[in-house]
C-alpha cells in the first residue's frame, strides 16, 4: 500500500535534535543569539539617531536530556571552555569560548535521571 503525503513538502524541514551530545541522551537543545550590549545614541534632542552593537553575537544555549555516562557535557568543570555537539553558529560565524554557567540534575522515582544545562559565549570571552 502506498503512503500519501498531504501538504507542502517537508524537503526543507529539520526534525528532532541535530546532533547526539556525548554523556547525556538529548531531549531538546536550543541557543539564543542576542548582542551583548545595544547602546542607544542620542542626537543633542534626546533622539535616538545610532545604536552601537559589538560585532558578534553572544549566546545562551540551554541543553536538556537523560545522563547516560560520565564523559561529554557530565564530565563539564566551571573552569574549562565547552565542546557542544549542535550547531551554536546558524547566524553568522561566532567568536568567543562557550562556558558553563549552571547544571540542575533530576532524578524521580519513576525516571530517568536527568539534567539540564545552561551554557553561554560573549564575542571576547577566552581560556586564552
Amino acid at each position: 500500500m502506498a503512503t500519501t503525503t498531504i501538504g507542502v513538502s517537508a524537503a526543507n524541514y529539520q526534525y528532532g535534535v541535530e546532533s547526539d551530545e556525548t554523556g547525556i541522551n538529548i531531549e531538546s537543545f536550543s541557543c539564543r543569539y542576542y548582542p551583548e550590549f545595544d547602546d542607544k545614541l542620542a542626537n543633542k534632542d534626546g533622539q535616538t539617531i545610532i545604536r552601537a552593537r559589538p560585532d558578534d553575537f553572544s549566546r545562551e544555549i540551554s541543553i536538556s536530556g537523560e545522563v547516560n555516562g560520565s564523559t561529554g557535557l557530565m564530565a563539564l568543570t566551571l573552569s574549562a571552555a565547552v565542546t557542544i555537539a549542535n550547531d551554536t553558529a546558524t547566524f553568522a560565524a561566532q567568536a568567543g569560548d562557550i562556558w558553563l554557567d549552571e547544571v540542575t540534575e533530576s532524578q524521580e522515582r519513576n525516571g530517568f535521571r536527568k539534567v539540564d544545562f545552561s551554557v553561554s559565549s560573549d564575542p571576547e570571552m577566552s581560556n586564552s
